[in-house]
């Protein structure tokens, strides 16, 4: 009799390899079923929708990610502060993670551009009245848009190239899915979120929306979580991908 327990492990994570066929999907839906017997809540991005079946049937979400679906993220949304966090780190930290979403979404940034858009971030922020120094609890009605940051490049020297590169995704097509404001719902406890239909070239910005927004939802509370990534390898082409997995 074998027991395992991945949270009684001092590091839980693990990289699951192997050839096709081989059998590493099965083996990882197998665990996430027994997980979720046993009151853990588990999170799953999936670029097959391979995992759509089984969501079905234990009753939880799925969720299509696509420039057509209509579901949404905004790439702009924080976590909810706690008492103990300090609205200065969070919103530090968010822009952070933005500039890594935005390198990879416009191919790459300068020293000089990297420092732009670190300003831009933060005025746009500003603008909606998100600042260090107002109220927490107000933030979530008040989230920008990634419209909002086009506009503050726009009215910034030195920023012409950034704002042609960003507009693909505020206008168009691409603007269906990279300029909306967040309309679904962490509310069961198996969740995935099929990427498969997302063009090719925006699976690794897609895959880091949605971690994102899952860790800003996770952060919150401490609990027992398992979160799957599949074909991870999407997300570590980039550095910044890479990076925020880490």
């Amino acid at each position: 009799l074998i027991l395992f327990d991945r949270f009684s492990l001092e590091n839980g994570n693990s990289v699951v390899f192997a050839k096709s066929g081989a059998g590493k999907s099965f083996t990882v839906k197998l665990e996430a079923l027994r997980s979720l017997m046993m009151g853990t809540e588990i999170f799953i991005v999936d670029p097959e929708n391979e995992y759509e079946f089984l969501a079905d049937g234990v009753g939880g979400n799925f969720f299509k990610i696509s420039l057509t679906s209509e579901n949404h993220i905004n790439p702009f949304d924080l976590p909810t502060v706690g008492p103990d966090d300090s609205p200065e780190d969070i919103l530090r930290s968010n822009i952070i993670n933005l500039v890594g979403l935005l390198r990879i979404m416009l191919g790459g940034l300068t020293a000089e551009e990297d420092s732009i858009l670190d300003q831009a971030l933060t005025e746009t922020y500003n603008i909606r009245d998100i600042t260090p120094q107002s109220d927490p609890t107000t933030w979530a009605d008040k989230i920008p848009l990634m419209s909002d940051l086009a506009e503050i490049l726009d009215s910034m020297d030195g920023a012409e190239s950034l704002a042609r590169r960003l507009k693909k995704f505020t206008e168009g097509t691409f603007a269906t899915f990279f300029n909306e404001k967040t309309n679904i719902t962490l509310e069961k406890n198996f969740i995935v979120f099929g990427i498969r239909d997302m063009q090719e070239s925006l699976k690794p910005i897609a895959l880091f929306m949605v971690m994102k927004y899952i860790w800003n939802i996770v952060s919150v509370k401490v609990k027992k979580r398992i979160l799957v990534i599949d074909e991870a390898w999407w997300l570590i082409q980039s550095e910044d991908g890479a990076s925020f997995l880490f």
